[in-house]
């Protein structure tokens, strides 16, 4: 076998071996997303320690750029989305960090999910609509994060500010940071009015 028929089969190796080290990050990525979300169904957000809620959102955003990439396949994106969509008749205690996961996975692929899949977009939506119907068991704040995502859908998936564009880890990591940060603050403030109206 001379050096080249050498040098091509090393590279067809490192190509195999690329592609099967990748696939495998990738089932472990989705394996972690999944126990997530399993997770995030199973508690409610005060139950929730911050660091967990805080690496449950950094998963949750990067697999859904890795969707948006075509890398995470519809079937399995639907299927999160599903679980994590709760029904109107749920108490609000269960429903808090599962719409604050589902609300921030719909806002970062929902322009790919209508694309990919317009009917079941429709069928999220109507969910949605539900859900918004009732607001006394949502909570003002839910109530109007479900809205913020009904209007991005209404403006072609256009954020009012800026486009999302796919992201760095770094640039996710402080943008969770900053989410956890004002939805703690509303935690306390909401607390506070709470207190001060008994």
């Amino acid at each position: 076998m001379d050096a080249t028929q050498n040098s091509k089969q090393d590279h067809n190796e490192y190509q195999r071996d690329s592609i099967d080290s990748f696939e495998h990050i990738q089932r472990r990525i989705l394996l972690n997303y999944e126990e997530n979300v399993s997770k995030i169904v199973l508690e409610d957000r005060g139950k929730v320690p911050d660091e967990e809620r805080y690496a449950i959102f950094c998963t949750l955003a990067f697999v859904a750029q890795m969707f948006k990439q075509k890398i995470v396949p519809l079937d399995k994106m639907q299927r999160f989305i599903d679980k994590l969509l709760p029904s109107e008749t749920q108490p609000q205690q269960s429903l808090d960090f599962k719409l604050d996961c589902f609300i921030k996975l719909v806002e970062i692929v929902g322009k790919s999910l209508e694309e990919l899949d317009k009917q079941y977009t429709d069928t999220i939506f109507d969910r949605i609509d539900k859900l918004t119907k009732a607001e006394s068991l949502l909570g003002t704040r839910l109530y109007f994060l479900l809205l913020r995502v009904t209007e991005l859908r209404e403006n072609n998936w256009t954020p009012r500010l800026e486009s999302l564009k796919p992201v760095t880890i770094d640039k996710i990591r402080r943008e969770v940071e900053d989410e956890i940060e004002r939805r703690n603050q509303e935690i306390i403030f909401w607390r506070k009015q709470r207190k001060a109206s008994t």
